[in-house]
């Protein structure tokens, strides 16, 4: 009978649970009973215990533990929950179940470069001649209801007290499911959030090719805005028609993409960008669905600016006092309706000046294709119904001396004046002398 005592009261020192000391501010929590958030501490293993108040999926990324400790004013250990299992240094295995969370830390290898790779939690303390049991250890509880609202409690395992408990509405993640839910084909890519803006990337990738189309969300000051002010602006952007499309490292377009873009309207833009660290937008092409109308076509996007196969020749044709540009396109042939080419010039032309766009055809000629065609902000703009070799040629400017018709009107009529006054003379005298 004494032996079952002796081996009772080991198991349940072995197992025990400190409720947390909740401080004179009387911190409360929506989401558990802070009063039984306990923390079982053995050696290099841990168990964080607590109970829930209202209805929670712990078994999906709503339900996050953070384990960090801070005895040395680094933190190195951290982990995080999703479907149930903490996985980053380590591994904490999450119960599935509503009313009860534990966590367990064992074995842990560190991951950091900070710190010897491979080197577990019990080996880390022993080198610092620290206890595991004794270590300034903060558990870290991050919870999140179907509302998105959130509390993160953060409990510290030295001092056996719950430190703080922040409550809030993660209205980001609220967006994201709200756009994901209306506009299922355009998944949210990429985002990224600060104080000031929320920019969001919502990419549809066609089946089986290398081919991104995305609409890019843009919202400022979004703390000071509604979900549903938010959602205005961002049904605005899905209402338009213009897209972005990444065409992967092969710069070209093709037949079914031409297809997508006709039957659905889309204004489609593709960059090409420079291959240095700046990656500067060298030339940009704009194809308009709704004036597409043969799609038959695989479309190579590279231009040449400033090089070209009959460089040479093609500049021996423009005047010497003109400055000019030569392009090559590496598509040749018919273009799309309606297609729309921006080409970046801003090292051949200042901003303001007006040039022409010419043809180099098969005989050897230039052909004028449009003119007066403004430089701005370092970029020419023009249509295009087929590629070969073209220069943008910088349009003489009219000098102010020139002898227009504006300029001798005083002459003609002072000429004028004059030969009236003399023919009247001429009748008068006539008449005097009857």
């Amino acid at each position: 009978m004494k032996k079952k005592k002796i081996i009772g009261i080991i198991l349940a020192l072995f197992t025990l649970c400190i409720t947390a000391n909740v401080s004179a501010e009387e911190l409360t929590s929506d989401f558990i009973d802070l009063s039984k958030l306990c923390v079982v501490k053995e050696e290099n293993k841990m168990a964080v215990k607590f109970e829930l108040k209202k209805d929670i999926d712990l078994t999906n990324a709503n339900a996050t533990m953070n384990i960090s400790i801070r005895s040395t004013d680094y933190q190195f250990f951290g982990s995080s929950c999703f479907d149930g299992v903490c996985e980053t240094d380590g591994m904490i295995i999450v119960p599935n179940t509503t009313t009860c969370i534990a966590t367990k830390v064992e074995g842990t290898t560190i991951k950091d470069t900070a710190l010897t790779s491979g080197m577990t939690l019990a080996q880390y303390y022993e080198m610092q001649n620290e206890s595991f049991a004794t270590a300034d250890i903060l558990v870290e509880i991050f919870l999140k209801d179907k509302n998105y609202d959130y509390e993160t409690i953060v409990y510290n395992t030295k001092e056996n007290k719950v430190e703080s408990v922040e409550k809030g509405h993660d209205l980001t993640s609220e967006l994201i499911n709200t756009i994901e839910t209306k506009y299922p084909e355009w998944p949210i890519g990429a985002g990224e959030t600060n104080e000031d803006y929320i920019l969001f990337i919502a990419v549809q990738y066609l089946e089986n090719e290398e081919v991104g189309m995305t609409k890019t969300i843009e919202i400022q000051n979004w703390q000071q805005k509604t979900l549903e002010e938010m959602m205005e602006e961002v049904d605005a952007v899905f209402g338009n028609k213009e897209i972005e499309v990444s065409v992967g490292e092969n710069s070209q377009i093709n037949n079914k993409t031409l297809e997508i873009i006709k039957q659905n309207g889309y204004i489609a833009s593709i960059n090409g960008y420079s291959n240095d660290e700046e990656r500067n937008v060298l030339y940009m092409w704009t194809f308009d669905g709704s004036k597409i109308e043969n799609t038959d076509l695989n479309v190579d996007l590279n231009v040449k600016i400033g090089e070209s196969t009959n460089k040479e020749k093609i500049v021996s044709l423009v005047a010497n006092e003109q400055k000019a540009l030569v392009l090559e396109f590496g598509h040749h042939g018919e273009l799309p309706k309606g297609t729309q080419v921006k080409v970046n010039v801003n090292k051949t032309f200042e901003n303001g000046k007006q040039v022409s766009l010419y043809y180099y055809n098969d005989k050897g000629e230039l052909e004028e294709v449009v003119k007066n065609l403004e430089v701005k902000e370092g970029y020419v703009e023009f249509s295009l119904e087929h590629c070969s070799e073209y220069v943008l040629v910088e349009e003489k400017e009219k000098s102010n001396n020139a002898q227009t018709g504006t300029l001798n009107i005083p002459f003609y009529s002072t000429l004028a004046i004059g030969s009236v006054i003399g023919i009247a003379y001429l009748i008068i005298k006539k008449t005097k002398s009857y």
